[in-house]
């Protein structure tokens, strides 16, 4: 995550650390950026950490890590979440008992759905917005925008696929902060990779319907006393549009 200025907050996060007890993981989490930059900014302002609190943490014996690791319906984050531990705590104890960890990962994942009319309209978003490459086993996707509605958008497409995620970043051309999200597919959504497109087929409106989303508007204007409205789409690709133009 880039460094960023958080100065305008500095009285918020002494008030919300010192007085209100707040975690930094949870002023993280409200201020928009990640723990580091909170700890940092900390220390150049002289706020004094409160005392570690050492919480009594009993080890689980190998038979018990065994029977909930190896359940197969468990993720990651379930066993984690379960036990009420992190993640290098987990492999530690699966290092100390010698246990071998399998390819889980830790954000569940599902198989895409298999509907055309739903690939074609994922072809259009990552057409238009979406950045897509091969991550390990995995596709990762993502996705910057300083528009709500496309956070939602996207949330709503892939949260049934995987978990996004999101965080703030700042943008030094633009000099503003942007939103950044993410999510992590598995390989049954390879179709994204794809470098050429045929969309002069049956779900060729799928398609435009996920394209317009990322990169078209309409325009209502008056039109010499009518209602004037103009169906906009921008894209520095002149091929594609050129076949939509003739398409449509």
């Amino acid at each position: 995550m880039k460094k960023i200025d958080l100065e305008r907050y500095r009285k918020e996060i002494r008030e919300m650390y010192s007085d209100k007890r707040y975690s930094l993981r949870e002023i993280a989490e409200k201020i928009g950026v990640c723990m580091g930059t909170i700890r940092k900014n900390m220390v150049l302002w002289n706020i004094k950490r409160r005392p570690t609190m050492k919480r009594k943490l009993r080890k689980l014996s190998k038979e018990e890590l065994e029977q909930i690791y190896h359940n197969k319906t468990n993720s990651i984050g379930d066993i984690l979440k379960q036990l009420d531990i992190g993640v290098t705590t987990l492999f530690r104890w699966l290092k100390d008992y010698k246990i071998n960890p399998d390819r889980r990962y830790r954000y569940k994942k599902s198989n895409f759905s298999g509907d055309l009319k739903e690939k074609a309209y994922i072809l259009g978003l990552v057409t238009g917005d979406l950045h897509t490459r091969k991550h390990c086993r995995q596709i990762l996707t993502e996705l910057t925008t300083t528009h709500p509605s496309m956070i939602n958008l996207f949330c709503n497409i892939f949260q049934k696929y995987g978990t996004p995620k999101r965080y703030i970043k700042y943008n030094r051309i633009t000099n503003r902060y942007e939103w950044k999200i993410y999510v992590l597919l598995n390989s049954s959504f390879d179709f994204m990779l794809q470098k050429e497109l045929n969309i002069n087929n049956e779900y060729f409106y799928d398609f435009l319907a996920g394209f317009f989303d990322c990169e078209g508007c309409l325009f209502l204007y008056n039109n010499h006393s009518y209602v004037g409205l103009s169906f906009l789409l921008y894209n520095s690709n002149k091929r594609l549009l050129q076949n939509i133009k003739k398409r449509l």
